[in-house]
């Protein structure tokens, strides 16, 4: 019985410590997940902010450029980018026109300069045209975008996210973000991105009203 007993208390004396360190692993999870989700509820509150920011500029009666500034300001704090812009479209002269533009390359490609449509790329227009956004991973891989792209490229953007700006189903701006980095931008990024060019289209559109 001895030789038993002996084997007994050894199982014990492993099984201790390995329960204590399910027990440790499920709560360094569980602390994980909480971490996460105060982050991610974080975030939330700061994208609706954001929005409610521009919301109110809106209200408020500024110009169209001074909305469109302001609202880079903010998203490029949200979201860590290199460059970011706003660009009006003209279908009928088959050009873009930024209208207000925040980091790299602002002084070379600042507002008023004009971007030809074909800069863009059809399938990137067929992309924005349907409601989608669109991004470019590696500006150095093979893409439709020239041009006017090619020079940032040339000042280091590696990346594009660009967002329709819409009413009632015409593209009449874009959102624009340039990154240095390789990589698509997270799902919440992209989704932020797209709330924030929708509330600019309404700031265009009343702006356009006015006029």
């Amino acid at each position: 019985t001895i030789p038993w007993a002996i084997a007994f208390g050894m199982i014990v004396l492993l099984a201790v410590p390995l329960a204590l360190w399910g027990l440790s692993k499920a709560y360094l999870e569980t602390d994980r997940a909480a971490q996460r989700a105060r982050e991610s509820e974080r975030r939330a509150a700061e994208h609706l902010r954001a929005l409610r920011e521009i919301d109110r500029a809106i209200l408020e009666g500024g110009s169209v450029q001074e909305i469109a500034q302001a609202a880079l300001a903010r998203i490029r704090v949200l979201i860590p980018c290199s460059r970011a812009s706003v660009a009006l479209i003209d279908e009928a002269k088959q050009e873009s026109r930024l209208l207000a533009v925040e980091g790299a390359a602002s002084a070379s490609a600042g507002p008023n300069t004009l971007v030809p449509l074909s800069d863009i790329g059809p399938d990137v227009l067929e992309s924005l045209r349907a409601g989608r956004v669109h991004t470019v991973p590696d500006t150095h891989a093979r893409t439709s975008m020239k041009g006017f792209f090619d020079h940032l490229r040339e000042q280091g953007i590696r990346s594009y996210l660009k967002a329709p700006i819409a009413f009632r189903g015409s593209l009449i701006g874009t959102l624009n973000l340039s990154f240095d980095g390789v990589g698509s931008p997270a799902a919440e990024e992209v989704e932020l991105a797209a709330e924030v060019a929708d509330v600019l289209a309404l700031a265009v559109v009343q702006a356009q009203l006015s006029e």
